[in-house]
Formats: structure tokens, C-alpha cells, sequence
């Protein structure tokens, strides 16, 4: 009996000194990861507030082939609301609480299997050079008898919001390459008189380095002669051989009028007329638009019109000089058709 006594004595002191070694645990924790993806804030932050767009990017869609989901609530946004249910995912359900479009999203994820527990997650997006920012976090607090977990959480997260940042970069970067340009169909392009400097036989890959040389120059030029212009700079194609993928093209501003005497050899002068053109909207950095201008020739041939005389042109509405985030450069792209 004395043993029993003295064992039960032993098990109660050990059992106030966990209880009072809990106390002494913060079992708050907050953990997050954070990715720069080279796609529009707006496109990323469509695959997160669709809860249908989840597996195709969510690290446990992934890891649990056996998962049951079921989509209730609102379609996207606040309200909306899917549960899930799997012998190795166990059971429960998230459901977004809070929006401000583009700039963040927060949830609120509630297990019920393995063992019930809640926790907030969010969403932040930020614009920085080569991309959006995206911030993927969850935070929340422990129960009593769970506390000391609260301090391995940051670990145990980190391979899955790794897995899924990178998920979902891939498929924004896919979505936004796809939604990057719009066929506006044939128009009638205003005529355009224009100064520029001409580039000849010059091979793809340097294209974008020698237009980067000429823009400024062609505008110090027209400064230094005091001739106005106004719009935004465009380049004009004059030649392309497929065969060897080099082209000939200007590096044009557009002027209000035509200048009466241009005295640098380097600069020429001409005019682009009123003609129907194809006409194209590209958004985006320009090593991407080369699908955009084939989708506009095989939309040209599919409306059975010719265009092999023409001499198509871009319009750099929007560009460096006005916006740091390629993502946001916009292009109109215009082929002249017959």
C-alpha cells in the first residue's frame, strides 16, 4: 500500500508539473512562405478564390488521392466554401471570410480528423519587379494539452506551402501567357507619320537590345530639333526571312506633322497609311508576344485575306518607360490585310 501510495503520489506531481510546464508554452504560432511569380496579381489571385481551381495546384490534392470534395457557398469570394474527407486526409472543411480583390484573401481551415483544431489562413499580394509577390500563411493557437506543437509548426508546414507556391506558380504562369493577348478583328488603322531609325538583317534574339538602343535616341533627336511628337513609339517590320529569322524594321516615334528637312543620315522619315488591319492586344513582357502574332496570321488566313505585301507594325502603348511590371506592358499589334 505504501507503494501505491507513494506511485500515486509520484504520477500527481508529475502530472501538476506538465500542467504547469504547459502554462509556460506560448502555443500561438504563425507560419508562412513566400514566392515571386512572374504573372499578374489578378490571375494568381483567380486560382486561389475559385475553390475549384485548388486541385490543381493545392499540395494535398496532390499528396491524397483519395480525397472527397464537395463545393457549397458562393461560387468564388466570400462565403465560399468546400469540405474534404479521406482515410490519409482525414476530414474538414475551409472557407474564404474576408476579400480585397488582388491585394489579399483570407480563409479559415477547420480540421475534424485526425483531431479538431482551427486555423486562419491568408493570402497576400504584392507587386515587385519580375512578378507578384505572393505570401501564403496560417496562423492560430493551440489548445491547451496541444501546445508544445505550436513551436514544430513552422517545419511541418514548410514543405507543403513550398510544394504549392510552386504548383501554383506554374499554372498562373501557363494562364497568364494564355489570357495575354485579345484579336480585336479588322480595322482601319489611323495614318501615322513617323521619324525613326532603321535596323537591317538583324537576327531575333537581338532584336529587343538594338530597339532598346534606338527609342532613346530617336526621342533625344527629336528633342534636340525641337519636333513634336506625340503617341506612343512603335516599330515598323519592313522585311522578315523566315530562313534565316533575321528582319529589317524602324524604330518609329509619331509626329503631329512631317518634318521639312531631316538632316541626320540615321534618322528617316515616312508615313504608315489608312489600311485595313488585323488587329491584336498583347499584355505582357515582349519575349512573349510571339504567339500573339502568329495567332493573328492564322486568324488572317482564316478569314481567307492576304497579308504578305503588308508591312505590319506594334504600338508600345504601354512600356518600360511608363511601368516597371512587365506583366502590365501593353502592345497593339497590327497587321495590314487585303
Amino acid at each position: 500500500m505504501k507503494f501505491l501510495k507513494f506511485l500515486l503520489v509520484i504520477v500527481t506531481l508529475i502530472v501538476i508539473a506538465s500542467l504547469i510546464w504547459l502554462t509556460t508554452i506560448d502555443g500561438k504560432y504563425d507560419t508562412s512562405r513566400s514566392r515571386v511569380i512572374n504573372a499578374p496579381a489578378d490571375v494568381i489571385y483567380n486560382h486561389i478564390n475559385d475553390f475549384k481551381e485548388w486541385p490543381k495546384w493545392d499540395p494535398w490534392s496532390e499528396a491524397f488521392g483519395d480525397m472527397k470534395i464537395e463545393y457549397t457557398g458562393s461560387d468564388t469570394g466570400v462565403g465560399a466554401k468546400y469540405s474534404w474527407i479521406g482515410e490519409e486526409s482525414g476530414e474538414g472543411n475551409m472557407e474564404i471570410i474576408k476579400t480585397i480583390p488582388y491585394t489579399s484573401i483570407d480563409q479559415i481551415i477547420n480540421f475534424k480528423t485526425p483531431f479538431e483544431s482551427s486555423s486562419d489562413i491568408y493570402w497576400r499580394f504584392e507587386e515587385v519587379d519580375g512578378g507578384t509577390k505572393v505570401t501564403w500563411g496560417m496562423n492560430g493557437e493551440m489548445d491547451f494539452f496541444t501546445r508544445p506543437m505550436a513551436a514544430s509548426m513552422d517545419e511541418m508546414m514548410n514543405k507543403d506551402l513550398l510544394r504549392g507556391l510552386e504548383k501554383l506558380d506554374s499554372i498562373s504562369v501557363l494562364s497568364a501567357k494564355a489570357s495575354a493577348f485579345k484579336i480585336e478583328g479588322i480595322i482601319t488603322n489611323n495614318e501615322i507619320i513617323y521619324v525613326g531609325i532603321e535596323s537591317k538583317n538583324v537576327a531575333q534574339k537581338d532584336m529587343g537590345k538594338i530597339m532598346g538602343e534606338n527609342f532613346p535616341k530617336i526621342i533625344k533627336w527629336a528633342k534636340d530639333n525641337r519636333v513634336n511628337f506625340v503617341g506612343s513609339p512603335l516599330t515598323l517590320y519592313k522585311k522578315w526571312d523566315d530562313k534565316t529569322g533575321k528582319a529589317t524594321f524602324v524604330s518609329c516615334i509619331p509626329l503631329t506633322s512631317k518634318v521639312k528637312k531631316i538632316k541626320d543620315k540615321d534618322i528617316i522619315q515616312g508615313v504608315i497609311k489608312t489600311q485595313k488591319c488585323a488587329k491584336t492586344i498583347y499584355k505582357g513582357d515582349y519575349s512573349g508576344s510571339e504567339e500573339a502574332w502568329m495567332t493573328t496570321f492564322a486568324f488572317i488566313e482564316d478569314k481567307g485575306l492576304k497579308h504578305e505585301n503588308s508591312n505590319p507594325f506594334e504600338i508600345y502603348t504601354v512600356g518600360p518607360s511608363e511601368e516597371i511590371n512587365p506583366n502590365k506592358w501593353v502592345t497593339e499589334i497590327y497587321i495590314p490585310v487585303e
